[in-house]
């Protein structure tokens, strides 16, 4: 079957696909199993037999079969395996026309470049394989992660069982790359040039840290056998831990940090294969004799003699003294000997300094499996050695094993392990002599302080912990014996006569640190030689915090160089650590409040200096920051205080915004900006987008006429303009050291930008006014500039900067790509907050021209650069796979492009081929099967509004092909539309026609919106090509033969809304007679299945926990589209429905009348409103059609009477929303009816009488504005109940009850006056002659003047006109 594609594999572990039951997971696996196990040793090289039977073969075109060997010398690869990586090529990445690709790879030129692109891919694709196994073996004992299960399986089936086999086939694919050599011109053909062969170089490197990283992950749960410890230290003693590799002189200096953490990686891995946290778990134990080296002697023989002649290499160290605690604790005293020489040598080596500078590489300093595994490895090995060996005997390593302790214990769980274990003992002696040498040594204790605050658990017990230190350092020259201390008869201790003050106030709110009488002190030697002496009594950390902090705020007022001085460095670990405990633990923030008001002042003093120290005022605003995550309101009042943030000089934003830089700019501008680094830029733009997150729905907000606006919000609102305009719009043309500074700060402005952006939707005036503000910034300004500059960046550009990169650590492309996701992001929020006008940045991404070429020039013609339109270069992110979501944003971006611009998008793609190219690759990541769902979700979506806005676009998407066939009728050859290759319709109909319980129900709905789209717009030719499939409208007409689930969701209402919607269209569209006959066939089951009823009755549920987890927009959306269903079933073609029974009419008429019914009496919302009305309409039009199928007219009055009354009580606007339908449907009623004597028959009647009076009444004395001629059909029911009751002494009554007739005088007199209201003054006289055939009625009239009303009307009417006489 070939060699399958990793890529996919990564996408299905990652959960972007479509897969995602556990059974699909564990099937994908079992389908790889063979792939993983044998990972790249399954590519197999080129040979002469290989390369015959692959020329033999008859069925390819010649010109492939030439590529697919020039391809095969290229990469080295067997012809068969090159030929499957050409395909899968072809299908995931390659960016050309599909037409030219013969035309491609029979050109010399451009076949070459082809083969890059491919060797490209064969790069990532051997990469990937192990990031899969890497995945696997960091979930699969992870309980959080939802495919455990699956996970654990695998892993016990595949590698427990079969360790041997598995490690043998990863020790010789590692072996490979260690001792392959780079491909030359002379072994791999002309295309392989020495760049090329640099790239392959370092593609061995990345293959062998990804392998031992693989192994490293894989005996971190499985035990090393001896005999494979043996053999794989000899293995990289034999590399020297990395250094020797035999392609060195490809290599630039970039590369020694990978081949530094090669050395790094395979040392942790001799360490892991030791077992040394076995060690650990059975000290209390008796066990611990019964170590599996140990029980091997001949192996343990073996690396004592290896050992033994190790000490030359860094990477020596760790692994001695590892083996040194081995022996020491698990062997006789034969052992301690050797176990002793070891570790002297260990130590020599540097062993301790060794893994500090392993715990400083980048792969180990992230929070990251690799990262947090070797951190556990080190810190395991730190703690042995602990509990082994004294700490006094390692010497000056002391303080660097402190600080490695420092790096380790920045890992959560270790954090909390520490606690959770005695802290007198193990780690806990090194924390107690770090206290014991403190504040003498202050960054050591204070440091690894903060790391053990990093846990929740862990900040709190520092915080007590700090309360009651019991030991203080002091230089020796500092302590001379006098008056206030004497020497005891030990003269290394020393008592205090007199209180002494050890560190001194410089203000009455705090008080100094004394030493009390009586307090003994020891003089003791430091690691490096220098003299302390200790004093035991019991103080306060922090308040030897605050004494520190004010000696640095005193130093300002005397002037000193402030960068020159150590307590620069000590204040900023004590900001550090609190920065720390108050990010861990939001709830400590209270009793930490005086030490946070010095970080307050620090900022205020040293934020004007003109050599400000960095660190310090960096330190400074990420504490900020953090305390602002849970007092925005309060960080941003002292914040105001310290005068550093930008801002404004104008007392309201009306008198416009001048903004002042501050502090914050000044630094900027003179520090900053010359010297490249931005440290203070970037904790601001930080500490800038908190305070947006958590001041956007505060109160603060004054109206735009209080002249307290001078402070926080529209100080706020000017900082983010400062960003806007100072940041923002130049970043792009500052100096840099580090390059990807630029990404950082051009992503952590967009980031404010945004979060302003998506709160400024509501109504405050602080949300309104700093998104409005932002908005007009960001659109006319040279921001807007840097907005398009970021987005047209261009894929190309990105797969650039990721060649580039040496390791995985290095983030450029990383960052490049997160900037430029970010900026579409801002980008699409922007343009949602200008409305349906046209904007000026749609104006420029309908216009703009960039400088770059299109992928496809590059491939298929002579390369030149030229200007490409911008939308060419949006669209061209479909070809980015590393991440699924920068396609998405590009997509979301060209769909609202496509509602909001006016132009030929189609154009804008270039050529026909570039077109073509960017079609190929939108189909194809819709088709994939293990391609991101959101992508596919934003295709559909962009091309359902491509669907009504642009003809040629979707044109070019539908790829419609003309075939002739045979009419079966007429049997004359005809032609017809069918699906062409690169359609996307197949892709959508196979979702819709697919198993819908496997793929994601989101996914689904999108596909049905296209689908609805084609049909609302009536592309013909593709309605034709989609109806020729078979099995389509059962697929269609699926979902709606489904009850909804107990726990429905908006994406369950949206698949059956659009069902509804595209079978509805279908019927209104197609002639009678000429409608498919299997979309007959399905309805008619529809309505044999009681769907009818089904529908109506799930529409309104009694149970409102039914519909808990849907919108009300949905559900509405589902009430519309069911009701046009209905309607189109009714009126249209009631055959193909099968509506011929009328006990189904009668059924359907009932179920609507019963939905009515509970949705009057539900509690009031809008959707409860909206829905009335709808099925109210819904009722009136489909009882004109079947009012004969009424069984019993009288009671159906009966109920609509009861629902009009419970709507009266319940609230008007819903008796203002189906009162026209109902009324119709009583009129209806009432034409049934023959006029009764039976008083309760007459019930209903005058019921509904007085509910139309009273509503009489309302809009006269209420509602006076409401327009008459609503009112017509109150009074055309007035007569029809009227005619149906049988006197004028059951009616009269209510009539004059509700002075009805006496309004209606009045107004017919006003209407006939001012000549308005023509069709109301109309059904007025008409009702008064209806009804004035009864005597007691005429006089009733009579007396209120009707003739008066009409005569003095009637004579108005024939006085003359004009200057005639009367």
């Amino acid at each position: 079957a070939g060699v399958k594609s990793f890529r996919s594999l990564w996408n299905v572990l990652e959960g972007r696909s479509s897969l995602r039951d556990p059974v699909q997971i564990s099937e994908e696996l079992n389908t790889y199993a063979f792939h993983l196990v044998q990972g790249n040793g399954i590519y197999a090289e080129t040979s002469e037999e290989s390369t015959s039977k692959f020329k033999a073969k008859g069925n390819m075109k010649s010109t492939t079969k030439q590529f697919v060997l020039r391809l095969s010398k290229f990469l080295g690869l067997e012809e068969e395996h090159a030929f499957d990586l050409f395909k899968r090529y072809l299908m995931d990445e390659y960016r050309g026309s599909r037409s030219q690709l013969q035309a491609v790879i029979s050109c010399e030129r451009f076949g070459s470049a082809l083969m890059v692109k491919i060797m490209d891919y064969y790069f990532e694709e051997r990469l990937t394989v192990y990031e899969c196994l890497k995945h696997l073996f960091i979930f699969w004992q992870d309980p959080r992660h939802p495919y455990r299960g699956e996970y654990k399986d695998f892993i016990e089936s595949q590698f427990a069982d079969k360790e041997e086999k598995f490690v043998k086939q990863l020790m010789l694919q590692y072996q490979s790359c260690y001792l392959q050599r780079a491909p030359t011109c002379e072994t791999h053909g002309e295309a392989m040039t020495v760049r090329l062969s640099g790239r392959w170089a370092v593609q061995l490197l990345k293959e062998q840290s990804s392998l031992l990283e693989v192994l490293l992950l894989y005996y971190r749960d499985f035990q090393m056998p001896a005999e494979t410890l043996v053999n794989s230290t000899r293995l990289f003693q034999a590399q020297v831990f990395g250094a020797r590799q035999l392609n060195k002189h490809l290599f630039s200096t970039s590369v020694n940090e990978l081949i530094n953490y090669i050395g790094c990686l395979q040392m942790l891995i001799v360490i892991e294969g030791l077992d040394i946290d076995w060690i650990l778990a059975s000290m209390e134990s008796s066990s611990i004799g019964q170590h599996h080296i140990i029980q091997s002697p001949e192996h343990c023989q073996e690396l004592d003699q290896l050992f033994s002649g190790w000490g030359d290499l860094h990477h020596h160290g760790p692994i001695l003294l590892s083996w040194a605690v081995l022996r020491l604790l698990t062997g006789d005293s034969l052992a301690a000997k050797i176990s002793k020489r070891i570790g002297v040598k260990a130590l020599q080596s540097g062993a301790i300094q060794r893994l500090l500078l392993s715990l400083h590489l980048k792969q180990f300093k992230t929070d990251s499996a690799i990262g947090l595994t070797a951190k556990s490895v080190i810190h395991i090995l730190t703690s042995v050695n602990l509990i082994a060996f004294d700490e006094s005997s390692l010497g000056e390593s002391a303080n660097l094993l402190i600080a490695v302790l420092t790096e380790t214990l920045a890992a959560k769980h270790l954090c909390a392990s520490f606690w959770a274990t005695d802290v007198k003992s193990g780690l806990g002696a090194v924390l107690a002599s770090s206290q014991a040498r403190f504040p003498f040594q202050f960054d050591p204790f204070v440091r690894l302080l903060t790391s053990l605050s990093t846990h929740m658990t862990g900040a709190y017990k520092v915080m007590e912990y700090l309360k009651s230190l019991t030991l203080f350092s002091q230089p020796f020259n500092e302590s001379r014996p006098g008056d206030d201390i004497d020497i005891t008869s030990d003269e290394q201790v020393w008592q205090v006569t007199t209180p002494r003050v050890v560190c001194r106030s410089g203000s009455i709110e705090v008080p100094s640190i004394v030493v009390p009488v009586g307090v003994l002190g020891r003089v003791d030697t430091t690691e490096t030689g220098q003299q302390v002496i200790v004093w035991e009594f019991s103080y306060s950390g922090w308040h030897l915090f605050l004494l520190e902090m004010d000696a640095l705020l005193h130093a300002v007022n005397l002037g000193t160089d402030i960068n020159s001085l150590p307590i620069v460095s000590r204040a900023v670990d004590i900001i550090s650590l609190l920065c720390q405990i108050v990010s861990s633990d939001y709830s400590l923030t209270e009793p930490l409040n005086p030490v946070l008001q010095r970080v307050y002042a620090t900022l205020q003093k040293f934020g004007p200096s003109h050599n400000p120290p960095v660190r310090l005022l960096e330190v400074c605003l990420k504490c900020i920051s953090a305390v602002a995550k849970i007092r925005p309101k309060q960080t941003w009042l002292y914040l105001q205080q310290t005068g550093f943030l930008p801002h404004t000089t104008a007392s309201s934003i009306s008198q416009g915004m001048e903004v002042s830089p501050s502090n914050f700019g000044h630094i900027l501008s003179i520090k900053e900006r010359p010297c490249g680094q931005y440290p203070i830029t970037v904790a601001t733009l930080d500490l800038l987008a908190t305070l947006v997150k958590g001041l956007r729905k505060n109160s603060m907000a004054q109206p735009d006429n209080d002249t307290s606006l001078g402070d926080c919000p529209v100080d706020l609102v000017a900082s983010v303009l400062f960003v806007v305009h100072d940041v923002f719009g130049s970043f792009h043309r500052w100096r840099y050291v580090d390059i990807k500074d630029r990404d950082v700060l051009g992503h952590m402005s967009l980031e404010i930008f945004q979060l302003a952006l998506i709160h400024g939707k509501a109504k405050d005036d602080f949300d309104s006014s700093l998104a409005g503000l932002l908005t007009h910034g960001l659109l006319y300004s040279e921001a807007s500039q840097a907005l398009l500059n970021i987005i047209a960046t261009g894929v190309d550009v990105i797969d650039t900067v990721v060649a580039q990169q040496t390791s995985e650590s290095e983030v450029r492309g990383l960052n490049l790509v997160l900037l430029i996701k970010k900026a579409f992001q801002v980008i699409i929020q922007l343009l949602k907050s200008t409305g349906e006008e046209v904007s000026v940045m749609e104006q420029a991404l309908s216009s703009l021209m960039v400088d770059r070429p299109s992928s496809a020039a590059i491939q298929f013609s002579n390369g030149a650069v030229g200007s490409v339109h911008i939308v060419s270069v949006i669209a061209s992110y479909i070809h980015h796979h590393q991440d699924p979501e920068l396609p998405t944003l590009s997509t979301q971006l060209l769909k609202r492009l496509c509602l909001a611009s006016p132009m030929s998008m189609y154009g804008c793609l270039g050529s026909e081929e570039d077109g073509s190219s960017v079609r190929d690759s939108y189909v194809l990541r819709l088709d994939a099967r293990t391609a991101d769902v959101g992508l596919k979700i934003s295709i559909l979506e962009f091309l359902a509004c491509a669907v009504e806005t642009q003809p040629g676009l979707i044109e070019l998407f539908l790829d419609l092909k003309l075939v002739a066939s045979t009419d079966s009728t007429s049997q004359h050859d005809i032609e017809k539309f069918d699906i062409g290759r690169n359609s996307c319709l197949s892709a959508v109909l196979s979702l819709v026609t697919s198993n819908p319980g496997k793929l994601p129900l989101e996914l689904v709905c999108a596909a049905f919106k296209f689908l609805e789209s084609l049909w609302k717009n009536r592309k013909d030719a593709a309605l034709a090509a989609i109806r020729s499939r078979d099995h389509f409208w059962e697929s269609v007409v699926g979902p709606l033969m489904l009850d909804l689930p107990q726990q429905a969701r908006d994406d369950h209402y949206r698949v059956v809304s659009h069902a509804l919607h595209i079978v509805a269209l279908e019927v209104f569209y197609v002639a009678e007679g000429r409608v498919d006959a299997s979309l007959c066939d399905v309805l008619k089951d529809f309505t044999r299945d009681d769907r009818f009823q089904y529908w109506t009755q799930a529409l309104q549920p009694i149970d409102s926990s039914a519909v808990q987890g849907v919108s009300d927009q949905c559900r509405l959306y589902l009430l519309q589209s069911w009701r046009t269903f209905v309607l189109v079933s009714v009126n249209c073609q009631p055959s193909v429905f099968g509506l011929n029974s009328r006990e189904t009419k009668r059924s359907l008429l009932d179920c609507l009348l019963t939905s009515l019914r509970v949705q009057v009496s539900m509690d009031i919302s809008p959707y409860c409103i909206a829905a009335c009305e709808e099925l109210a309409s819904l009722y009136s039009c489909i009882l004109r059609n079947w009012i004969e199928t009424m069984a019993s007219p009288l009671d159906t009055l009966g109920e609509i009477v009861k629902i009009l009354d419970c709507a009266l009580n319940q609230d008007q606007r819903i008796i203002a929303n189906i009162k026209k339908a109902t009324f119709s449907a009583c009129i209806l009623l009432l034409q049934q009816l023959q006029r009764t004597h039976d008083e309760e028959e007459c019930r209903p009647a005058v019921k509904l009488l007085h509910i139309v009076t009273s509503l009489l009444q309302q809009a006269a004395f209420v509602d006076s504005s409401r327009p008459l001629k609503d009112l017509v059909i109150d009074l055309f029911l007035i007569e029809m109940l009227v005619k149906y009751l049988p006197a004028p002494v059951i009616w009269l009554p209510v009539l004059n009850e509700n002075s009805t007739l006496l309004f209606l005088i009045q107004i017919l007199d006003t209407s006939l006056k001012n000549r308005t209201d023509v069709e109301f003054a109309d059904a007025v006289l008409h009702l008064f002659l209806s009804i004035s055939t009864f005597y007691d009625v005429a006089s009733s009239l009579t007396l209120l003047g009707i003739h008066q009303s009409l005569c003095l009307s009637l004579r108005r009417d024939e006085a003359p006109q004009g200057g005639g006489a009367s």
